[in-house]
């Protein structure tokens, strides 16, 4: 995202996002990355803490979701609903912990892009192959254009 005089904005010129609880109050949220590194390479860091909520972003700006998984118990996140047509799918994949050690949990990570002006809805359910879900996690987005 260029400026007015086509320099890169960095977050320290770009307003914090907001997210909205799911009783309609809205919450300032800061952002997490090093002052002075250009909005274009930063990418929102979503957990857990955001279930049930709405998040307003810009078209073109990119997240990472992030919910703690363990395949060693059967157990899995799956995509119910991937917030089509206001972002896009990038990247999905496990991430191990460091320490590596047999049937350890880690995290399941999603990127996503906001790839147009609108709403959609992210929802992802904890799942066996063949069970109802022990956990489910939602998320509204709202892009502007």
């Amino acid at each position: 995202m260029l400026g007015r005089h086509g320099r890169a904005r960095t977050l320290a010129q770009t307003p914090p996002r907001r997210i909205q609880s799911r009783h309609g109050q809205r919450q300032r949220i800061e952002t997490r990355a090093r002052r002075g590194r250009a909005l274009e390479n930063f990418m929102e860091q979503l957990d857990e803490s955001v279930d049930g909520r709405e998040i307003e972003l810009t078209a073109g700006q990119e997240f990472e979701l992030t919910l703690r998984e363990n395949p060693s118990t059967g157990f899995r996140w799956r995509v119910t609903a991937d917030g089509s047509p206001a972002c896009v799918l990038v990247r999905d994949g496990f991430r191990a912990p460091n320490e590596g050690r047999p049937g350890q949990g880690g995290s399941h990570v999603w990127q996503f892009r906001a790839a147009q002006a609108g709403q959609g809805r992210i929802e992802m359910s904890y799942t066996r192959t063949a069970g109802e879900a022990a956990r489910t996690f939602t998320l509204s987005v709202r892009v502007a254009g």
